[in-house]
């Protein structure tokens, strides 16, 4: 009888955990999303200045709502050592590459996305971060494995998706400048070789580290897989690009008034 009363107590608190979760796992991507909506909105009629601001909130929701994701499916040491993997490996990729033009092409930041650390903005492993498990779990609902040289590939492939908007998007801005402009864009082709081989260089040194992570597989909130949590989340993102991205979308985020076309080689640098 005893043992009956404990294990549905137990039952009940992990149910309310979970509803806990979800509820403020939902919070965080609504204000995420929010925030990706609003920001040309208020930068056409605040201008720029709110530009910085809601990029940098947007990724904190969204880097905050995969880590809450990720405790549950993998455990609070798990989600603490891989973003203790990605963070730091994903600076020194970045600061590699703005460094010496390797994977990505010759490319270097500017102040707009500041603080920088070590050339490298603070919030740029922070965007890796949230975006690597959305795109292990695209990789995991096609390949139906967590490790493996096909896993590891469509890693890499669904996070240089990502890249494909991220990037015009983030260079119209002014956040990084490209030496060279490219075919797609203003953007060097080279650049999503370089995303792809770096996501499957960070996919495979997780693999490594963390064997025993068979996370995509377990179920969270009533039987909804982790896969179908990053895959939204990963398909959202390329949504609220599409819709403020001149060129994919058909809502363009600049000012009435402006002169210079935000993708015009001639009037906007051009970077990775």
């Amino acid at each position: 009888m005893t043992a009956t009363l404990r294990e549905q107590f137990n039952q009940w608190r992990s149910n309310l955990q979970t509803h806990a979760l979800l509820r403020l796992t939902t919070g965080l991507l609504v204000a995420w999303l929010l925030t990706m909506i609003s920001i040309p909105i208020i930068r056409w009629v605040i201008g720029d200045d709110a530009l910085h601001y809601g990029v940098m909130a947007g990724v904190l929701f969204q880097t905050a709502a995969v880590l809450l994701i990720c405790r549950h499916a993998w455990g609070a040491a798990t989600t603490a050592r891989i973003a203790a993997l990605v963070i730091p490996l994903s600076w020194l990729i970045e600061r590699i590459g703005s460094a010496t033009g390797f994977p990505f092409g010759p490319y270097h930041y500017t102040e707009a996305l500041s603080p920088l650390i070590g050339g490298v903005p603070a919030v740029i492993p922070l965007a890796w971060l949230m975006m690597l498990p959305p795109a292990w779990a695209v990789a995991y609902a096609i390949t139906g494995a967590v490790r493996g040289r096909r896993f590891v590939f469509v890693s890499g492939l669904a996070f240089t998706a990502w890249d494909l908007f991220l990037d015009p998007q983030m260079v119209g801005w002014g956040y990084w400048v490209w030496e060279t402009p490219g075919l797609y864009f203003g953007i060097p082709l080279v650049n999503f070789l370089g995303w792809a081989l770096s996501a499957m260089a960070l996919t495979w040194v997780r693999a490594a580290a963390c064997a025993a992570i068979a996370a995509a597989a377990l179920c969270l909130c009533g039987g909804l897989a982790p896969a179908k949590h990053w895959s939204i989340l990963l398909l959202a993102d390329a949504w609220t690009g599409a819709l403020w991205f001149p060129g994919y979308g058909s809502v363009s985020c600049r000012r009435p008034d402006a002169t210079a076309a935000p993708l015009a080689p001639s009037h906007s640098p051009w970077r990775r």
